[in-house]
C-alpha cells in the first residue's frame, strides 16, 4: 500500500471529525396560564409540570377577555467541559397549532416544573431569539450559539429559556419532555483537541 496515501486517507479521516455532535432533551418543562374575562382572573396558579403538550398560547377576544400561555424549558449542559467551543446549535421542536410570532427568552432565575405557575414563574431575562410564522410538524431551528456557550461555559447562568406568542389570537402547543416526541437540542462542538491530538499519533505512527 502506498504510504503516503494511507497517510492522506488517515488525515482526511481525521480532519472530518473536527467535531462531535451531542444532542440535549429538556431536564424540565411545563406552561403558565394567565386568564382575565371580564374582571375575573383565573389560572394563575395552574401547573402543568405533568402535561405531555407545551401551551404557546396569546388570546385576545376584546379588551375584557384575553389570556396567555406561556411554556418554559430548561436543558442541562452540565455534561459538557466549560472551555469547550460551541460551532453551532439547533433547537428542534414538534409543534400543532396557529403560532404567528414567538419570542424566546433567558429565564433569570431558578424554578421547579412541577410548582411553576403564572403566580410563582422567574423574571424575564433577555431576548434570545424571534421565530416569524413557525411551521408546524417536526421543526427545527438555528439557536444562537452565544447563549448556548454561556449556559456551557456557567452553568449557574443556565435557568432555560421562555417561549411567548407575539400576536393576539394565535395559539399552538410543543411536545413536552413527558411525550415521545420532546423538544432537543442539539450542540455541534469544537472537537480540535482531539484532532491534534489524533494528527500527532498518526505522524508518529509513521
Amino acid at each position: 500500500m502506498n504510504r503516503g496515501w494511507l497517510i492522506c486517507t488517515v488525515a482526511l479521516a481525521v480532519l472530518s471529525a473536527a467535531w462531535a455532535s451531542e444532542v440535549f432533551e429538556p431536564v424540565q418543562d411545563s406552561y403558565t396560564v394567565y386568564s382575565y374575562d371580564h374582571g375575573e382572573v383565573s389560572g394563575t396558579d395552574e401547573n402543568h409540570g405533568d402535561s405531555i403538550t407545551l401551551s404557546v398560547e396569546y388570546i385576545y377576544e376584546s379588551s375584557d377577555e384575553y389570556g396567555w400561555m406561556n411554556t418554559y424549558i430548561q436543558f442541562d449542559l452540565s455534561s459538557i467541559e466549560p472551555g469547550t467551543t460551541l460551532l453551532e446549535a439547533d433547537l428542534s421542536m414538534w409543534i400543532y397549532g396557529w403560532p404567528s410570532m414567538w419570542q424566546l427568552f433567558e429565564v433569570a432565575d431558578d424554578w421547579d416544573e412541577m410548582e411553576i405557575t403564572y403566580s410563582t414563574a422567574p423574571d424575564q431575562g433577555g431576548l434570545i431569539m424571534t421565530i416569524t410564522n413557525p411551521p408546524t410538524g417536526f421543526s427545527s431551528f438555528d439557536f444562537p450559539t452565544d447563549v448556548a456557550q454561556d449556559w456551557v461555559d456557567d452553568p449557574s447562568h443556565n435557568f432555560g429559556l421562555e417561549i411567548i406568542e407575539h400576536y393576539f389570537s394565535r395559539f399552538a402547543v410543543v411536545q413536552s419532555r413527558e411525550s415521545s416526541t420532546p423538544p432537543q437540542l442539539e450542540l455541534n462542538l469544537d472537537d480540535s483537541r482531539v484532532q491534534e491530538s489524533s494528527w500527532g499519533e498518526i505522524k508518529a505512527a509513521f
